[in-house]
């Protein structure tokens, strides 16, 4: 598979980095669709559950 396809692989450290940073964004913007913040972060509710 070409490495440009292939999902980063985040340790246990980044992706509670990555959850606090998200969960700071919704407590800022205040109420958005999952779509939305999608949109604005690039994160995907798949990478958040991995």
């Amino acid at each position: 598979m070409p490495e440009a396809l292939m999902a980063k692989v985040f340790t246990q450290e980044e992706r509670e980095k990555i959850k606090g940073q998200v969960v700071e964004l919704v407590r800022l913007s205040g109420r958005e669709t999952l779509r939305q913040l999608e949109a604005k972060t690039g994160a995907t509710r798949y990478l958040m559950s991995v």
